[in-house]
């Protein structure tokens, strides 16, 4: 029973990357870190993560496919005031092929970081006449990220945590 439900979420899994008819499979997993942005001041609103994207490439043809792209689009909320948009943050392209017949490829993005420091109020004056000021948010925090294969110029697969990140990228 364990079995078959361990395989039933893979299955959900793994087609949940998937976007239209694709001649390659797409597992995509996201790794993040915290980064180092106010690691010497513990009292620091900043924040700071660095992101970056496993890609799993499988191909069910009996043949080789070289030649092949990876283009990676990463996307971050723009936390500007009175803004609330999504912006492309980072994006690149990684060369790579995979062998035949079910054998697949792990493909890894470099490491994006994204900064950004929170709503928060900073103190000021001291004794009886203490105040707080509002400080608004700033700067770009993860929102997700959108990938493609590319074979010749041509899309053979794409995926993405959110549909609207798929058109963004074309």
């Amino acid at each position: 029973m364990k079995t078959i439900l361990s395989f039933a979420s893979l299955l959900v899994f793994s087609t949940a990357a998937f976007a239209g008819p694709q001649k390659v499979m797409l597992q995509v997993r996201v790794e993040s870190e915290r980064g180092s942005k106010g690691a010497n001041d513990s009292k620091s609103p900043d924040e700071s993560r660095a992101r970056w994207l496993v890609v799993r490439v499988t191909n069910p043809a009996p043949v080789k496919m070289e030649g092949l792209t990876l283009k990676w689009n990463f996307y971050a909320d723009d936390l500007k005031r009175g803004h609330d948009e999504v912006v492309l943050h980072k994006s690149g392209d990684e060369s790579f092929s995979i062998e035949p017949s079910g054998r697949s490829t792990d493909v890894t993005t470099p490491k994006v970081v994204f900064e950004w420091t929170p709503q928060h109020s900073v103190r000021s004056g001291s004794g009886r006449r203490v105040s707080y000021k509002k400080v608004d948010e700033t700067g770009h925090r993860y929102h997700g990220y959108a990938v493609q294969v590319l074979q010749g110029g041509e899309v053979i697969a794409e995926a993405s945590n959110d549909p609207k990140l798929l058109k963004a990228s074309e």
